[in-house]
């Protein structure tokens, strides 16, 4: 159910949309801007259905005809829009769906709403074509875009609408949210809290993952004895390695929980403050004589993941990072 009641972690901003609806001033266009994940559909629905609401109390009283309509996807003043079989929005949609009816006055209440989901998939004639809607709507029309990459969009597209930014959850507010959505036990939502980075959509993902479970599992195999291997070994592994390629910025979060969890370890005798718990007994096995090894490891995931993020060559990366964190280093004389 969509509802601003359910909602964590933008609570000023929700009593500023809230009291807009009151006072019958919400903005002719909302930008939601944030990762995959974030939570910018759930907040842009929400906000729509407690716009439409019959009660115009601030937020979706979850009862009236609107509401109900809403939720069950049938409500005739709200359009979405969202990329199908081509990944992208182009002009011709928006021209047929948007710009064609947002003349045409509401069917049952005062509003009439566009939901625009990964509006950083129009092309530029489709920015283009919108653009010009945007500026010359009716007062009736609210147009509500959520992006991923807003540097996609066109600065006067970005110019005509009103920047909502989501916020990063902490992590005890994740690890509520999975406790109660999920029933997941103590340590498993925190765990996956620690490692959505803030996210709530990307820690619920891994929380019900299979193939999440199986990025966890090779990242431990691939760094539980990493400094006994010798090099084809390592370069075996790199090469399994580009079977999660796409996935490998979450390999690059669990090695970092990793030598995060293993400083732990090396500081204080307590598993109190680890994230892996359940891997105390191989972060012991692991620790380096030398504490600074760890620093030096953590700085060299850093490292190659921002090459990687700038198209390096990922088998090459790879190779690089386990022959480091193995250990071997060049010592010139």
């Amino acid at each position: 159910m969509y509802d601003f009641r359910d909602i964590d972690g933008n609570e000023r901003l929700i009593s500023n949309l809230s009291s807009r609806i009151k006072q019958g001033a919400v903005h002719h266009a909302y930008l939601f801007d944030g990762e995959k994940g974030s939570g910018k559909k759930t907040f842009a629905n929400a906000f729509a259905k407690a716009i439409l609401c019959e009660k115009k109390q601030g937020y979706s009283c979850n009862s009236c005809t609107s509401c109900r309509s809403f939720e069950s996807g049938n409500n005739p003043d709200v359009y979405r829009m969202r990329p199908e079989k081509v990944k992208t929005i182009g002009v011709d949609r928006i021209r047929e769906e948007i710009n064609a009816t947002v003349f045409i006055k509401p069917f049952l209440y005062d509003k009439k709403i566009y939901i625009i989901e990964q509006a950083d998939a129009m092309t530029v004639q489709a920015q283009n074509a919108l653009l010009k809607t945007l500026e010359e709507a009716p007062a009736f029309c609210v147009f509500m875009l959520a992006a991923d990459n807003t540097s996609a969009l066109l600065p006067t597209v970005l110019s005509r609408c009103s920047l909502i930014g989501m916020r990063a959850l902490d992590t005890k507010t994740i690890k509520r949210r999975l406790e109660r959505d999920l029933s997941l036990d103590s340590e498993k939502a925190e765990f996956y809290a620690e490692l959505s980075a803030g996210n709530i959509g990307r820690a619920k993902e891994y929380a019900g993952s299979d193939e999440f479970t199986a990025l966890r599992n090779f990242t431990v195999e691939l760094l539980d004895g990493i400094k006994k291997r010798d090099l084809i070994d390592l370069f075996m592994q790199a090469k399994q390695a580009e079977n999660f390629k796409n996935n490998i910025d979450v390999i690059f979060d669990l090695m970092l929980l990793w030598y995060r969890d293993m400083l732990v370890a090396a500081c204080l005798n307590s598993a109190e403050y680890m994230i892996l718990r359940d891997l105390e007994d191989k972060l012991r096995n692991n620790l380096p004589e030398d504490i600074s090894e760890i620093a030096y490891c953590i700085d060299l995931i850093h490292e190659i993941k921002s090459g990687l993020s700038k198209n390096a060559n990922f088998a090459l990366s790879f190779e690089i990072l386990l022959i480091g964190l193995s250990g071997c280093r060049y010592n010139p004389a």
